[in-house]
């Protein structure tokens, strides 16, 4: 099992990218500014871990990015 994040993970794309994961045993974590996507997209939300930041805020990017594989 990775930690893995990924960001635009509560897009449309992004949102089943990480349920197949999350399917495959990772744990996840989402970085979503949330100007396009949603949480209501994610099959089962409280599963991830998610960051409501832009990815061009450096502090936030790598906040989020601590301990992660990927």
């Amino acid at each position: 099992m990775s930690k893995l994040l990924v960001t635009g993970g509560c897009g449309f794309i992004g949102a089943n990218l990480v349920s197949m994961l999350r399917a495959k045993g990772h744990e996840i974590t989402i970085l979503d500014d949330f100007s396009r996507g949603n949480v209501e997209y994610l099959d089962d939300a409280a599963a991830y871990r998610i960051v409501q930041a832009d990815i061009r805020d450096e502090d936030s990017v790598l906040k989020a990015a601590t301990g992660k594989e990927a």
